[in-house]
């Protein structure tokens, strides 16, 4: 028996090395800083050489095409439009020469992420407190003010557009963010709050809030964390405070979003890391007294 494992012959050929010129003459044009933000394509655009081809429906992402040895597989755009998928027989894109044409050299081409549970979209500077939303006072610890005690923190108040991560992230390929309100110290639980408040789903492409596509949709889910704390509420509390909040509601902001919670209309996201505690949530689940 062979100890050696062939490769097939396509891992045995060294990879192109890209050409950066551009990127560097960016670089050395904005010192260091070059602008992140997107470049719109408004005319038809032919995808050339692509290995394998996804496409997003109802269900999810699925392969529609994946490549043979043939070398002109690829995926012509009209308008922001898939007008064609699959071989040269199928998909002749030798017809439109003098548009956009972008050779993927065997790459794949599928649907966009996101990212989800991240502050993209609410701070320049991590560490730096004047360009960020800051984080989220916990009314279980009392540190809530006072003239917002009944009210409830959204992250789309604190949106702040074409950040640099933000940017650097779209161009990555994940071009829309699950944003959570920031909360303290999050490596800790010993300082995470209770209620986290609102996350909200936005565009990393976009330039304003105002802008259309930008917010896709203002209130993405309700976020609570029920955590073993060295100090303040115990975790019985925190599950009885949770109890209480989706139970007993009033007209206030917090009262109306635990209400949508109620009614099953907004996703309620909890932050536990710990197996009982996620024992005793899916207990809190499925009872029908609730």
């Amino acid at each position: 028996m062979n100890p050696v494992s062939v490769r097939k012959e396509s891992f045995q050929e060294a990879a192109i090395t890209p050409d950066f010129d551009n990127e560097a003459r960016a670089m050395v044009n904005y010192e260091g800083l070059p602008p992140l933000d997107p470049k719109e394509v408004v005319t038809t655009s032919i995808f050339r050489n692509a290995s394998s081809i996804w496409l997003r429906d109802s269900s999810g992402a699925k392969l529609v095409y994946e490549a043979s040895t043939a070398e002109y597989e690829g995926m012509l755009v009209f308008d922001g439009t898939i007008v064609c998928v699959g071989s040269r027989d199928e998909c002749p894109l030798d017809n439109y020469a003098g548009y956009y044409i972008k050779d993927l050299q065997r790459g794949s081409i599928m649907p966009a992420l996101t990212s989800v549970g991240t502050a993209l979209g609410l701070q320049e500077i991590p560490l730096e407190r004047t360009t960020s939303d800051g984080p989220v006072n916990d009314p279980l610890l009392g540190s809530m003010p006072g003239i917002v005690d009944d009210g409830i923190v959204s992250a789309y108040d604190g949106l702040m557009f074409r950040t640099r991560d933000a940017l650097l992230t779209y161009h990555a390929g994940v071009t829309s963010s699950i944003t959570v309100p920031i909360t303290p110290a999050s490596g800790d639980s010993l300082n995470v709050g209770f209620l986290q408040g609102i996350s909200t789903f936005l565009s990393l492409g976009a330039k304003h809030k105002l802008e259309k596509g930008a917010v896709m949709k203002r209130d993405a889910a309700l976020h609570v964390g029920i955590l073993h704390r060295g100090m303040g509420a115990s975790v019985s509390m925190q599950i009885a405070t949770l109890c209480n909040l989706l139970l007993n509601h009033d007209n206030s902001r917090r009262g109306q979003m635990f209400q949508v919670v109620y009614n099953g209309t907004l996703t309620l996201a909890v932050d536990a890391k710990n197996a009982d505690i996620i024992a005793s949530l899916l207990a809190l689940k499925a009872d029908e007294t609730l």
